[in-house]
C-alpha cells in the first residue's frame, strides 16, 4: 500500500501510510517466537474512485451517494508511519464550491454533487431501492439509510 501505488486524491490532512502492517502466520501466544514472523501474508487493497472510496463489493447507499471519503484504514497521529488497528477515516466533503476551492480539496463539494438535500435523499433512495430489488439489502435497512439521509449534516 505504498503511496506510489495508491490512487487516493490529494486530501489536505490525510496522512498516507507508507505500507501495510505485516500479517504473519498465527503463532503460539503462550510461547511466541523470539523474532518477527519469517513468512508474512501479502496485503491486497481495493481500488478507489476519485473521492478515495473503495470500488469493490456492494456500493451501499452511503458509498454510492457519499458525504465524505471513508477509508478502512488510518494512521496513528503520534506515529504517522504506523497503521491504526481497526480504525478507519472519515474525511467530509466541503459544503460549497467556494469552501472546497479555499481549502484546495479536489473532491466536488456537496453543493456541486447534489445541489440540495432533496437530491441527495433521492439518490440514497434510488440506490437503496435498487439493492432491495436485487435482494442485497433488507427493506428495514433501506428505511434506516433513508432516515439517516434525511437527517444528514452538511446541507
Amino acid at each position: 500500500m505504498g503511496s506510489a501505488s495508491l490512487r487516493m486524491p490529494p486530501i489536505n490532512g490525510l496522512a498516507l501510510a507508507p505500507g501495510a502492517n505485516p500479517i504473519g502466520q498465527p503463532v503460539d501466544w503462550i510461547d511466541p517466537p523470539a523474532g518477527p514472523a519469517s513468512n508474512a501474508y501479502g496485503t491486497r487493497v481495493s481500488a478507489v474512485d476519485a473521492d478515495g472510496n473503495e470500488v469493490a463489493g456492494l456500493r451501499l447507499p452511503p458509498i454510492a451517494a457519499p458525504l465524505a471519503t471513508y477509508t478502512g484504514w488510518n494512521v496513528y497521529k503520534s506515529e504517522p508511519g504506523e497503521l491504526c488497528d481497526r480504525d478507519g477515516s472519515y474525511i467530509p466533503f466541503a459544503k460549497t464550491k467556494a469552501e472546497r476551492e479555499t481549502t484546495g480539496d479536489p473532491r466536488p463539494s456537496l453543493e456541486e454533487r447534489y445541489q440540495s438535500r432533496a437530491n441527495y435523499v433521492a439518490k440514497i433512495k434510488a440506490t437503496a431501492e435498487a439493492l432491495v430489488a436485487e435482494r442485497l439489502l433488507l427493506p428495514a435497512d433501506a428505511a434506516a439509510y433513508m432516515k439517516a439521509a434525511e437527517a444528514a449534516d452538511g446541507f
